[in-house]
Formats: C-alpha cells, sequence, structure tokens
C-alpha cells in the first residue's frame, strides 16, 4: 500500500541484543525504511524525531522494559501500530502487552522470518485501511447528510465518497447489489444530498407490478384509457417532476416496458396510457437490481441500449459478510432503537450471541 504511493514504510526496532536487531534489519531493509534503538530510552529519542508505521520491539530490556514503552507508545503516538517479541517474557507478561494495546505478538527465536514480513503486511494493511477511513471521513464531514446509513468500513466510507461526488449531478444512476444490501438507501441519500432535494423522491418496486400497471403507475393514464380507469390519473414521472425517481428490480420489466422507458429516458418525455400528447418532464432516475445485467442481456431479458442509458454511474453495495466490521455497529444500532422503543434500560449482548453474528453468511443485509 505504501510503496504504491512511492514511499517506503518506516519501521523501528527496539531490542536490547544487538543480533537480533541486525537479523531484522537485513531481512526488511529491501522493502522497508529500517531504524533500530537498543533500549526503551533511545526508541523515545528516535520516535519524537522521526515518524514511524511500525514498531517492534522487545519486552524484556535492562533499565525500562517494553511495556513500559508501549504505554508511551499508545498514550503519544497512538497510530503506530506496535509487534511485541520476546522469548523470555511470561505468558502474564504478553498478554499484559496485548491488554495495552500491542497489535500482534511474536515469539523468540524467530526462525520464520518470512511470517515476520507476513505480520509486518498486515499491520501496514490496516494503517493503510484506518488512515483512509478518515481520510473519506474527513471528506464527508463538510456538509453531507448521511442520516439513516449505518457502517464504517473501508468500502461503505468509499461508496459514501462517491455518493458525495454525483449527487450533485444529474445523470442517471445503476445501484446493484444483493437484496436486502440497502439499495433504496442508497437512492435516497443521492436523493437528499443532491440539488432536487427540495422536490419528490418517488420510490416504485418494478417487480411488484404487472407490466400494464406499472406503465400506468409511471405514466399515469386517461379516463376510460383502460377497464377501472374512472378518473385521470398522475403517473409517478409527473409526481417526481424536478425531483428524483427510483425504479427497484428494473430487471423484473418486460421487453415491451423496456422500449418505452427507454424513449421517456432519451427524450425526456411520457406520454400517459390512452394520451394523445406527450408531456415533459425533468426527473433523475435511480435504477437499482440485485442481477447482473450483463448476463441478462446475453439472456435476451434486458435491452444493452436501455442498460447503457442507465449505467451512466455504478454504485455496487457489498453484503455483510463483506464488511463483518459492521455488525457490532449495526447490533448497537438496534439494541439502541428497540430499548427506546420498548422503553427498557439500555441492552446490552453478549460477546457470545455477537461471535454468532459475526460467524453467519449474511446472504443478504440492510444497511441500516
Amino acid at each position: 500500500m505504501f510503496e504504491s504511493t512511492g514511499k517506503k514504510a518506516k519501521i523501528l526496532i527496539v531490542d536490547d541484543e544487538k543480533d537480533t536487531r541486525e537479523i531484522f534489519k537485513r531481512h526488511l531493509e529491501n522493502e522497508y525504511t529500517i531504524d533500530t534503538a537498543n533500549s526503551a530510552l533511545a526508541a523515545i529519542e528516535k520516535l519524537e524525531q522521526n515518524s514511524y508505521h511500525i514498531i517492534l520491539s522487545d519486552l524484556v530490556m535492562p533499565g525500562e522494559d517494553g511495556l513500559s514503552l508501549l504505554k508511551k507508545i499508545k498514550k503519544n503516538w497512538p497510530e503506530i501500530a506496535v509487534m511485541v517479541i520476546s522469548g523470555k517474557a511470561s505468558i502474564e507478561m504478553a498478554v499484559e502487552a496485548m491488554k495495552l494495546g500491542a497489535d500482534e505478538f511474536i515469539e523468540k527465536p524467530v526462525e520464520d522470518l518470512e511470517l515476520l514480513k507476513v505480520m509486518i503486511k498486515k499491520l501496514l494493511k490496516a494503517r493503510w485501511q484506518t488512515d483512509e477511513i478518515k481520510r473519506l471521513r474527513s471528506i464527508l464531514d463538510t456538509e453531507f447528510d448521511r442520516t439513516h446509513i449505518v457502517g464504517n468500513t473501508l468500502a461503505i466510507q468509499k461508496i459514501m465518497e462517491k455518493v458525495k461526488k454525483v449527487a450533485p449531478l444529474d445523470t442517471t444512476i445503476l445501484i446493484t447489489g444483493e437484496t436486502g444490501v440497502g439499495k433504496e438507501l442508497i437512492a435516497d441519500l443521492i436523493y437528499r444530498n443532491s440539488n432536487r432535494n427540495k422536490k419528490k423522491f418517488v420510490a416504485v418496486n418494478c417487480g411488484s407490478l404487472p407490466d400494464s400497471l406499472l406503465e400506468s403507475t409511471l405514466f399515469g393514464h386517461k379516463r376510460g384509457s383502460f377497464t377501472g380507469a374512472i378518473k385521470d390519473k398522475t403517473g409517478y414521472f409527473q409526481e417526481a417532476d424536478g425531483g428524483t425517481l427510483f425504479l427497484d428490480e428494473i430487471t423484473e420489466t418486460s421487453l415491451e416496458f423496456q422500449v418505452k422507458l427507454l424513449r421517456s429516458l432519451e427524450k425526456g418525455i411520457i406520454r400517459q396510457v390512452g394520451g394523445e400528447c406527450d408531456v415533459s418532464v425533468d426527473v433523475r432516475i435511480i435504477a437499482a437490481t440485485n442481477k447482473n445485467l450483463e448476463e441478462e442481456i446475453i439472456n435476451g431479458n434486458f435491452r444493452e441500449d436501455l442498460y447503457y442509458r442507465l449505467n451512466v454511474i455504478n454504485i455496487n453495495i457489498p453484503p455483510l459478510r463483506e464488511r463483518i466490521e459492521d455488525i457490532k455497529i449495526l447490533v448497537n444500532k438496534f439494541i439502541s432503537e428497540f430499548s427506546n422503543k420498548y422503553k427498557k434500560q439500555e441492552l446490552k449482548i453478549s460477546y457470545a450471541a455477537l461471535s454468532i453474528f459475526f460467524q453467519n453468511r449474511w446472504k443478504a443485509y440492510s444497511l441500516a
């Protein structure tokens, strides 16, 4: 991650044994910028003068030990990942180090130096993700309403960043993702942060209506145009004029209906069922599907020209199983909501129960 920016990650090795410092340095210096210190005091001096991404620190050293050094690092330089290393430390000391915030622990002698590299790469990846989330949050904190969106993983932060960029535009957007991941929530988020938020946001599930009724629902109809049409009816396109129309399950429409929808998107006009004149409408379209549209085109179920008209900007929402870190946030949100709803004292969830959530496959789950 850091190499991709043209910079090597910086690592400080702290150990009173010269051989250990030299072995680690020789093995790592081709990939990283390495500094060494032979004591906790020397390490503090280095930290006050330089910036580091990771510190590899022995626990048992003469004078100030590794636990004391770890406390100071976590207090004064909390962004630095710390891997504690020792062959002399007791189990209790190692446990205490993890409680104090050590990110990894490895025993001496470190015979598998490639494993050390793997652990370092893991720490750097976590550091990069943390930095990226902070960067995205700082962008989103400026006049961005993300109400109802729950989640802080990098995947969600990237979606929020993209939404912030595209919301002010008038381009058509296609939202993809499994059933239940929160596609309508994202569509509503785009609407609320757009220049159209003073007008209506209208949502329709295309899969819940037969074609004849869907056409009437979207375009409206004239009195007497079909059995049961006892009066003129304004459709959702006109209702959303100046605002945003969300078409969920767009792949459930017929090819015949898709032709009519394509005409409306291309020309900015609609014709009511039974109507004789075209009506101009100014609507932003956001469509959504849980299917692979390219496969639907190959199978003859979806028009390719409509696909390209809808897929000007694509936002894909990952399922919860791909962003496990959001589970605890969601659980706490729901607990808080139910506590308030049923006037209960704030409820708690056990770690054992939470671990069941972590292990679930979550075939479909919402953002909020």
